[in-house]
């Protein structure tokens, strides 16, 4: 670790400690020396702190070639992220992060994946120049030439062991797989993906894929929908990890449910800075990146349709940033792609007056809204969801949800649809739930999806489960699109069986 160890306070002097301009007044010796061991104490944790985060990272948000040839495609995804990696690294990036799934996608049958899957060996090994591992070989040199540590998706090609009751008829697993190299080439970390995919299957049992770095942060690795698992929040509370790395290909879902608003979400719940790559794919209402500050919010973001490639490098000893947006970022796009939550079961409420308390019960759970505008310029909605909610058509998780949202333009009787579009700002907001469990996350978005600073606003959960989001007096100048408080039950999650790939399901999205 780089912190700073305590002194010896026996022999350590009041007047020494740079922080105070003057000695206090103590009592006696023995008080003086108690307050010195807890200023020391406080220094300490400070210093620790800024070793733990002081930083810069990059994160590579990648529209995947076109090419019809999967040779091509492969060669130039990886020309892409050459780019990126030597950019990162000419900019002092310690490390970077690619999406999933930025490499080698749309695989037709067995035999493509075949043909483009590696046999990812442990940790350990420098695949730099290897003749037979072509990919993995690109990013070890990668790694290697620009001196930053990278982490990259693809999918690994394991033999079943004996007895294994879910190997495939030809005994071979293909597993989604991220891989992280240090700045000598060095694979210092494999994690397999846990959620079926076509021609890909699941790992169990689940695991934890952990490695330390030379700039002082312990980092964890997990994947796109591992963030919605408490698998992904064992990295924090089993191994204490200082930095969360997310490589995604996510699909976005109104009201709430979007790629940069769970990426901080997470960041937020957890209290640990996140490294977050997506891929850009309009098609399937897939975009969004970002690097996070846990409590603080985002220090670079992106959200814009544009059809573009982007790097976005933040760095992590800052814990706030005064315009978080990527600089490129196109803020009103024409129309944005996302697919609509069917929140018909839920229980709703919409809000009739510029100001008062909505209380919405979904059998016993209930959100409390207390709120204040001078005028409603949009038409909100409170919904109440307690039992589970659809992922695509490859799972129910359970979730206890809260949420206030702005109804789609034209839906007079009570919404089922939801817009993007808010001009509408509140003096006060408050909204605030007891839930079933304390992995409870929030989700605070503005104008366009825009992500609201964790300055303005403020979120607790108490001992007892109840979670408040608060608007602060900063905060009375965003337009409000959605506040979302989400609890996850991970005990109530279904998976179901039998359903088509995840972009399959997303095709049906609606353009905003």
């Amino acid at each position: 670790s780089s912190c700073i160890r305590p002194l010896n306070t026996g022999r350590f002097l009041l007047h020494q400690l740079p922080f105070r301009s003057e000695p206090a007044r103590l009592e006696n010796h023995n008080s003086q020396l108690t307050e010195i061991k807890v200023m020391w104490l406080l220094l300490t944790a400070v210093l620790c702190f800024n070793a733990a985060h002081a930083f810069k990272a990059a994160v590579y948000e990648h529209v995947q070639s076109n090419a019809t040839s999967i040779e091509t495609a492969v060669s130039e995804n990886l020309q892409a992220y050459w780019w990126a990696a030597g950019n990162a690294s000419s900019e002092g990036a310690h490390i970077i992060v690619f999406p999933q799934d930025g490499i080698v996608y749309r695989l037709r049958d067995a035999t493509d994946v075949a043909r483009w899957t590696e046999d990812i060996p442990d940790i350990g090994v420098t695949f730099c120049d290897s003749q037979k591992l072509s990919i993995l070989s690109e990013l070890s040199c990668m790694a290697r030439d620009n001196n930053i540590y990278v982490v990259a998706n693809l999918i690994d090609r394991k033999t079943c062991e004996t007895g294994d009751p879910s190997c495939p008829l030809g005994r071979v697993k293909y597993l989604n797989t991220n891989v992280a190299f240090d700045r000598n080439g060095r694979l210092v970390a494999r994690y397999h993906f846990t959620i079926f995919e076509n021609f890909v299957y699941p790992v169990h049992p689940y695991e934890l894929a952990v490695f330390d770095t030379d700039f002082g942060a312990k980092v964890g690795i997990f994947i796109s929908f591992d963030a919605l698992f408490p698998e992904s929040s064992l990295l924090v509370k089993k191994h204490n990890i200082t930095l969360g790395v997310m490589s995604s290909w996510w699909f976005d879902e109104l009201p709430g449910w979007y790629s940069v608003g769970v990426q901080q979400a997470w960041s937020v719940h957890h209290g640990v800075p996140l490294l977050a790559a997506g891929i850009q794919r309009l098609k399937t209402g897939s975009l969004g990146s970002g690097i996070y500050a846990g409590l603080h919010g985002p220090l670079n973001y992106t959200y814009s349709p544009d059809g573009k490639s982007k790097l976005l490098l933040a760095d992590l000893s800052t814990t706030t940033s005064v315009n978080p947006r990527y600089a490129g970022d196109e803020l009103h796009p024409a129309r944005r792609f996302l697919k609509q939550v069917d929140v018909s079961d839920y229980a709703a409420q919409l809000l009739e007056r510029p100001a008062g308390n909505s209380s919405v019960c979904h059998g016993d759970f209930c959100c409390t809204l207390s709120y204040e505008t001078q005028i409603l310029k949009d038409r909100f909605v409170v919904l109440a969801r307690n039992g589970t909610r659809n992922v695509g058509a490859f799972m129910r998780l359970g979730v206890q949800q809260c949420i206030l949202a702005v109804c789609l333009p034209g839906e007079y009787a009570l919404c089922t649809n939801f817009t993007t579009r808010s001009s509408t700002k509140f003096a006060k907001l408050q909204f605030k739930a007891k839930f079933a469990a304390n992995a409870v996350f929030p989700v605070v978005a503005s104008d366009e999806l825009a992500l609201i600073p964790g300055d303005k606003w403020q979120f607790e959960t108490t001992s007892t489960n109840v979670s408040t989001l608060t608007l602060k007096e900063n905060g009375k100048d965003e337009d409000i699109l959605h506040i979302a408080l989400y609890a996850r039950l991970y005990h109530a999650d279904l998976f179901i069986e039998g359903f088509d790939s995840y972009e399959s399901q997303y095709l049906q999205i609606q353009h905003l």
